[in-house]
């Protein structure tokens, strides 16, 4: 189990997790809960009940960011979710013949390396909403660690609004 220690200090927070202290923006607007994650879909990162912190209300009042771990909720949904953050407003999306994502020019993959496999049909639901063959402002992509284009993630959901963002996962 690691340990995480936050530290707020005036305009900001510094999060202790074991390895070093994060430096954050705004920790006005967070709270920190323990979560247990059920599921397989962002391991290795993250286990099946590995119990995880999240700062719960922590995108009100920072900017979300690339790799990051997000706790998603949806109102059709009782349960959350918890996805990687892997586009942002504003990024350029285009697939490969093959039916793999780029984002900003470069093949997306996980943490092993392996590629993010995108269905025609969720190759269509990432593309319709597109601006200029860009991210639109307030929308993200969400990734899990699976490749296969049958994932529950942006794949399935299409992008996400900022208000589903309800906190950052730390491990």
């Amino acid at each position: 189990m690691v340990a995480v220690v936050i530290l707020i200090v005036s305009g900001g927070f510094y999060l202790w997790q074991g390895y070093g202290w994060m430096v954050g923006t705004d920790a006005s607007c967070v709270k920190a809960e323990n979560h247990d994650i059920a599921g397989r879909s962002l391991e290795p990162l993250l286990a099946d009940g590995q119990e995880v912190k999240g700062l719960v209300g922590y995108y009100e009042c920072n900017p979300a960011k690339r790799g990051q771990v997000a706790i998603l909720e949806f109102k059709t949904k009782e349960e959350s979710f918890v996805k990687k953050i892997a586009g942002l407003p504003g990024d350029s999306v285009e697939f490969t013949e093959e039916g793999y994502i780029k984002l900003n020019g470069k093949v997306s993959n996980n943490s092993a390396g392996e590629l993010h496999l995108f269905s025609e049909a969720s190759r269509n639901l990432i593309t319709i909403p597109l601006n200029n063959d860009r991210i639109p402002e307030g929308k993200y992509l969400m990734l899990s660690e699976e490749t296969s284009s049958s994932a529950f993630d942006s794949r399935q959901f299409g992008f996400v609004e900022k208000e589903h963002l309800k906190g950052r996962v730390i491990y």
